[in-house]
């Protein structure tokens, strides 16, 4: 049990850093390529958040992240009776 969360803290660390370098890269090669300035370190959040969310992607195919309610709409459903 340990070894597996030490794996899975490993797994998202790594990705995360991987995610994060990536869109270091990203914003830095927009940034030079259209000579605009992007609002510093929102790419390199999104990167690390989506390796994260990779790396970890077992958590939603077991229901832990998903939202109460079926509806298609992606919104949640709230009991009013």
């Amino acid at each position: 049990m340990i070894k597996n969360n030490m794996n899975r803290i490993r797994r998202s660390a790594s990705r995360g850093m991987i995610g994060g370098i990536a869109g270091f890269i990203v914003e830095r090669g927009l940034e030079s390529a259209t000579g605009m300035d992007f609002i510093d370190g929102v790419l390199e959040i999104a990167g690390a958040t989506l390796g994260i969310a990779h790396a970890n992607r077992d958590l939603h195919s077991t229901g832990l992240c998903r939202r109460s309610g079926n509806n298609r709409q992606g919104t949640r459903r709230f009991d009013t009776g």
